[in-house]
């Protein structure tokens, strides 16, 4: 009787590592496709930020995206790591990077 409860007990367990790790790898798929993808650079200027939060009964969750204005007039808008969004300023100008729709990076230009 006791074998029979352990080996469910086991059954269960091993689903839920399963179901966690799948869980915890699905955010970063399109991340990694994107950094396959070759690095865009282009000069830019921060027209707009914005925070996105969203809540569960498990908590929360903050995503922050900014948008760049390139030369041509078009617009981008990337999402950002919380510590980008805190770096970057509207109005600022310089080189930004991405890969598909992954932020790679902002190089401030300073205008003399």
């Amino acid at each position: 009787m006791y074998g029979a409860f352990f080996f469910v007990a086991l059954v269960f367990i091993f689903a839920a590592v399963v179901i966690a790790v799948l869980v915890a790898r699905s955010p970063n798929r399109k991340s990694r496709a994107d950094m396959k993808l070759p690095a865009i650079t282009s000069e830019a200027t921060i027209v707009d930020k914005r925070s996105q939060l969203t809540t569960s009964q498990y908590g929360g969750n903050t995503q922050y995206f900014v948008t760049f204005e390139l030369p041509n007039m078009s617009r981008i808008e990337l999402a950002v790591e919380a510590t980008a969004s805190g770096q970057l300023v509207v109005g600022d100008y310089g080189l930004v990077s991405w890969s598909g729709s992954t932020f790679r990076g902002f190089q401030r230009q300073i205008l003399r």
